[in-house]
């Protein structure tokens, strides 16, 4: 199993197809082993990977259970009902209550004991989109003054239930467009998602998705490349109103103290968040300068992450770059003496400094980029502060596979600073780093 990212992943799902060697008896087990958590699903296995290393991978043996025991026979995680008006569900996070058209009317978190929305989540709104100028590119304030009310909603049915995930589909018809969502709870994740098919067929229509939060703030952060901005969660001036449309790449944020609630995309790049009302924009359909733009079948996904705490310590950011980097597997043959296991892992993030000793220092430096150096002789690391915080000796510690005699602190054209502030302590590097800086480092390997 493979790890992208420069933290440990200490759970990670993945569904795994039957093959030659996985069938529906197959178990996972580790090193010391542990058997992995995992759920027979259409067309393969759900599986519950455990502590995956950071920016490595780590090796889990295949065998099969002769054992009658099965995770079903457990108490179950989900408890469902179903009537005529309204479908309940009970997760190991949440009490969820859902309408005929899909739309969630109630979710109570059980962990912060509050409601987390004011209103019904996950709705769907459209708007007609004519935009003065730029049809492809611009989103016009005014949209909201023409919304579209053509939705037929076709019920609810539940197409999973299982130990470790439960989902539900929703279909829905939009004149002559469809759309098929699948709603998946899971029983060792807070995050609820939304994966989405769409055969999308109209012209000058803005696709929304609601979601209107139980949550005071005066602003909303959003994702962008090393780092993140914020902006008003109120139109109190003009421009509060000129900002309606914000670009967040993985993720939006709205948080008071103690509490808040994410929504995580993996291809969608438009939010608005006004009064504590997140939207994200789903698609759009120009018809200038291609007058068949955006139609077709489209595939996306995005996600509820309500959470404990504000934005910063809350794990938003980790689990938002988990969402959108899968972990992904390769079959190796074991040895005689049955499957071997093997663990590595190129670089972890430490903490020197004081400030956090109690926290997650990866939480903080995120390793964004390893890679050969333009001119093909170095190492080149890229690292930022994710938090707005600034920290001093950050340490990252290398495995002994990388031996370096140098390391040199360059601008991202990778060309020599003339001040730099990097230490080298055996196979670590040590460096300060100011709130949202980049530094980039350059090893001689």
């Amino acid at each position: 199993m493979y790890n992208h990212l420069s933290w440990k992943r200490d759970t990670a799902e993945l569904f795994v197809p039957f093959s030659d060697r996985i069938t529906d008896e197959t178990v996972f087990t580790d090193s010391e082993g542990y058997t992995l958590e995992n759920q027979k699903v259409d067309g393969g296995l759900f599986v519950v990977f455990t502590e995956l290393p950071p920016l490595g991978y780590k090796t889990f043996a295949i065998s099969t259970n002769n054992s009658s025991e099965e995770n079903e026979e457990e108490e179950p995680a989900f408890k469902l009902e179903t009537s005529e008006d309204n479908i309940t569900l009970e997760t190991s996070f949440y009490n969820v209550e859902f309408n005929n058209n899909g739309e969630i009317t109630s979710l109570y978190d059980k962990l912060a004991m509050r409601k987390v929305g004011k209103g019904n989540l996950n709705v769907f709104e459209a708007f007609e989109d004519k935009p003065m100028n730029y049809d492809a590119w611009n989103i016009d304030v005014f949209y909201k003054e023409k919304p579209l009310n053509a939705f037929e909603y076709n019920g609810v049915e539940v197409v999973e239930q299982g130990y470790l995930r439960t989902i539900l589909r929703r279909k829905i018809k939009f004149n002559s467009s469809e759309i098929e969502q699948d709603i998946i709870f899971y029983a060792r994740n807070r995050r609820i998602d939304f994966k989405t098919k769409a055969q999308w067929n109209e012209r000058q229509v803005l696709l929304k998705v609601a979601f209107p939060l139980d949550i005071r703030a005066t602003s909303a952060a959003y994702d962008i490349q090393f780092g993140f901005v914020e902006r008003a969660n109120h139109n109190n001036d003009e421009r509060d109103f000129a900002q309606f449309e914000v670009c967040g790449h993985k993720w939006a944020d709205v948080s008071e103290s103690g509490y808040g609630v994410a929504l995580f995309n993996d291809c969608k790049y438009g939010y608005d968040c006004k009064n504590s009302v997140l939207r994200l924009s789903l698609l759009k359909a120009p018809i200038y300068p291609d007058e068949t733009a955006d139609i077709g079948t489209h595939e996306f996904t995005y996600a509820l992450y309500p959470h404990l705490g504000n934005l910063v310590g809350s794990y938003v950011q980790t689990r938002a770059a988990e969402f959108n980097s899968p972990i992904n597997y390769y079959e190796v043959p074991g040895n005689e003496t049955g499957s071997y296991f093997v663990e590595f892992s190129l670089l972890k993030v430490e903490a020197l400094m004081p400030q956090l000793m109690d926290e997650d220092p990866s939480l903080h430096i995120v390793v964004d980029t390893v890679k050969k150096s333009e001119d093909g002789k170095d190492l080149i690391l890229r690292v930022y502060e994710s938090n707005n915080r600034a920290l001093n000796d950050a340490v990252i510690q290398f495995d002994s596979c990388v031996r370096f005699t140098e390391v040199i602190e360059t601008n991202l054209m990778e060309e020599p600073l003339a001040e730099h502030n990097v230490k080298v302590d055996g196979q670590s590097i040590i460096f300060d780093i100011k709130p949202f800086e980049i530094k980039t480092f350059r090893l001689k390997l």
